[in-house]
């Protein structure tokens, strides 16, 4: 049902005339004559309490009349129902998602493990991102491109809950280069004025001799590509657990080579603001066109109004018709 805030009348003058009623009765208020009637009855006792039904009803047709009136008056007023519409320009932010899927993402000092606290608060991130193409990388020792650059985040969200470790016969260990490389390659021919790439990893970098982290960097800046890492787990590893110290040199120095920053998280919660940081600092410019459209409502003030008049013309010549 559409709002009656949306409603405005093109001719609004016309409202005047309904002060017509209003004078006209007042008019008669003060002109009519009064007159002084007398019967030849003894008393009136007898017939004071006396009121049909019919007559009781009858008062009903000046309202009526009074109503259609009202309702002609908002029909030449004529009412219009406004229509937005909005058309969105982005200058938009290309974003690859480069997540470790290495067995240490399983690691549970982040609740419930490193790999599903970062799939749920990724999908978060990307669901806030309404006007970016983002796309996805997972890698370990190899990497692959889950889900290119797309606008369609249903798609993109339905590819990070399908994430498992070492999915896609992707061999164990981590190679934070061959990560960035595959995600450089994504953005390499993007048109978009801003691009960047979001690193997610918690171990020590093993496959420097394929590609080197800080290569990877430079390459990324000569391209216009900024990095954020991000350093997933604590630095104390919990017990039972035999991972690798977090490389946060590496991480650091890829950040600071691309003009990204390095991030350390250590909690879900800590990991969820640092995706509101990020996503705070990199922000679409919208510009919002609005266009409005009227459509006339005139004609259903206008039926109602000659219903009214038909009633009431119905009403007295028929079943409340008076005597002469």
């Amino acid at each position: 049902m559409n709002s009656l805030e949306n409603i405005t009348f093109l001719h609004p003058q016309y409202f005047l005339l309904l002060l017509l009623p209003l004078l006209w009765g007042i008019w008669n208020y003060w002109k009519k004559p009064v007159t002084k009637t007398h019967l030849p009855l003894p008393s009136l006792e007898g017939i004071k309490n006396i009121d049909s039904i019919r007559a009781k009803f009858r008062s009903i047709l000046p309202l009526l009349r009074l109503l259609a009136f009202v309702l002609i008056v908002l029909a030449i007023a004529r009412p219009q129902l406004m229509l937005k519409e909005e058309e969105q320009e982005s200058e938009g932010i290309d974003i690859m998602m480069v997540m470790d899927v290495s067995p240490s993402m399983d690691e549970r000092d982040i609740n419930p493990n490193r790999i599903e606290a970062s799939k749920s608060l990724a999908i978060e991130f990307v669901e806030k991102r309404k006007f970016d193409r983002i796309g996805l990388v997972v890698f370990a020792l190899e990497a692959y491109a889950l889900c290119p650059l797309t606008t369609d985040h249903l798609i993109l969200s339905n590819f990070i809950r399908q994430i498992t470790l070492m999915g896609m016969g992707i061999r164990n260990g981590t190679s934070i280069g061959v990560g960035l490389a595959t995600a450089i390659n994504k953005l390499e021919n993007s048109n978009a004025k801003s691009k960047i790439i979001i690193l997610l990893t918690d171990g020590a970098d093993d496959g420097q001799i394929i590609i080197n982290p800080e290569h990877a960097a430079e390459a990324a800046k000569e391209k216009g590509i900024k990095i954020y890492t991000i350093g997933l787990g604590r630095k104390n590893p919990l017990a039972n657990y035999n991972y690798r110290a977090l490389n946060e040199k590496i991480l650091l120095s890829v950040a600071k080579i691309s003009g990204g920053q390095y991030f350390r998280a250590q909690s879900r919660q800590n990991l969820a603001e640092i995706y509101d940081y990020i996503d705070q600092l990199e922000k679409s410019k919208i510009e919002v066109s609005i266009f409005k459209r009227y459509s006339e409502e005139f004609r259903i003030f206008l039926s109602v109004a000659i219903i009214l008049l038909l009633l009431e013309f119905l009403l007295r010549n028929t079943i409340l018709k008076s005597l002469p």
